[in-house]
């Protein structure tokens, strides 16, 4: 497991006795026996603070200094998101810190009538594991998300670029979060106008996604320790590199671990293309290519890339008015701040959108 990553502990394993001995031949000039210590226990307790601080010391002092500072940067990376979760969790937790002090579901009540409650005009697009009394759900079957297991209220496949099966101008809110990477521009494009349709004069529709100026700066600036959540990523017994890492995201089909049939890039080859395109046209040539039948059968890797500017264009092609960049938590529509159920998923590294019909 990589260090500082969070993770169960051995409670088998002396692991303040190991970090002890590791730190007695530290200090007496023998980093290089005190390593081996740090990592057993690390894999014991690969959360533990002092080891993890005790074995990029003694990687520095060992001579091994590009592999102390990943390890402190991983540390460091791991131990401020497992802070922030810890403080969001204390918040969720407490209604009146983050919630406002009131229960969501009189707020509902307080905003619409109970004839339109009882019609559920709140629809959440490809919702994962989704649930909530007053909205319906609309997504496909499929490998990645069987019926079976998440609770599908509409039945629908955005690839075949049909109308939503939504009356127009019914629906109140429509949400949609980290779908539109997975979709092509088409699609996407298709999704947009049958939202702006469905929504009634006002309502409003929020898009959440990787956010992809931040996965590009951090690809070029080496900041391996943005891709948190793919620490200890491995391909072939190898940590994955950060080429990989950032393409995962923004075309999953072309890095070296996907099954899919489409031609990958190793990480010359994507240096080469953002190296030789301006921002956007690389970021179309990469995305250019991918595999139909991967994407019909497990639509869940990201082939598509979004930024403020590509998105505000799509949205505002498709009619809709009032767009600005929101954040976490941020909408304009009270029932949407309830960040339990809505804008938690990579909310770290996300873009927030927002339109009215």
């Amino acid at each position: 497991m990589a260090i500082g990553t969070p993770g169960p502990s051995d409670p088998g394993t002396d692991v303040d006795g190991l970090v002890e001995q590791a730190a007695v031949l530290q200090l007496g000039g023998d980093a290089g026996a005190a390593i081996p210590l740090y990592r057993q226990a690390l894999t014991a307790d690969p959360a533990h603070h002092l080891a993890n601080l005790g074995l990029c010391l003694a990687l520095a002092a060992a001579g091994n200094a590009q592999e102390a500072f990943g390890s402190l940067a991983r540390y460091a990376e791991a131990y401020a998101s497992e802070r922030t979760d810890a403080a969001l969790q204390r918040m969720f937790a407490n209604d009146q810190i983050l919630n406002t002090g009131f229960d969501y579901d009189q707020l509902y009540a307080a905003l619409w009538p109970a004839e339109v409650l009882r019609r559920r005009p709140f629809y959440n697009i490809g919702p994962g594991g989704f649930h909530h009394r007053h909205w319906q759900t609309i997504d496909k079957d499929s490998d990645a998300y069987p019926s079976a297991e998440f609770d599908i209220d509409i039945q629908f496949d955005l690839l075949d670029r049909e109308p939503l099966p939504v009356e127009s101008a019914s629906a109140e809110v429509i949400y949609i979060s980290h779908v539109i990477s997975l979709i092509r521009d088409d699609d996407a494009r298709h999704l947009f106008a049958e939202a702006r349709r469905c929504l009634k004069p006002g309502g409003v529709f929020r898009v959440n996604t990787n956010d992809g100026d931040a996965f590009f700066r951090a690809y070029q600036t080496g900041d391996d320790a943005f891709f948190f959540w793919q620490a200890g990523d491995v391909d072939d017994g190898v940590p994955r590199s950060l080429g990989q890492k950032y393409l995962t995201y923004v075309n999953g089909h072309r890095a070296l671990h996907s099954n899919a049939a489409a031609t990958k890039l190793d990480d010359a080859s994507l240096a080469q293309i953002v190296a030789s395109a301006p921002y956007a046209e690389a970021m179309d040539q990469i995305c250019a290519e991918i595999d139909l039948a991967t994407l019909n059968a497990r639509p869940n890797q990201s082939i598509n890339w979004w930024n403020e500017a590509k998105l505000y264009g799509f949205l505002s092609d498709a009619g809709f008015a009032g767009i600005y960049r929101s954040g976490f938590g941020q909408s304009l529509c009270p029932v949407l701040r309830d960040t339990t159920v809505f804008d938690n998923t990579l909310y770290k590294v996300s873009l927030f959108m927002e339109a009215r019909a």
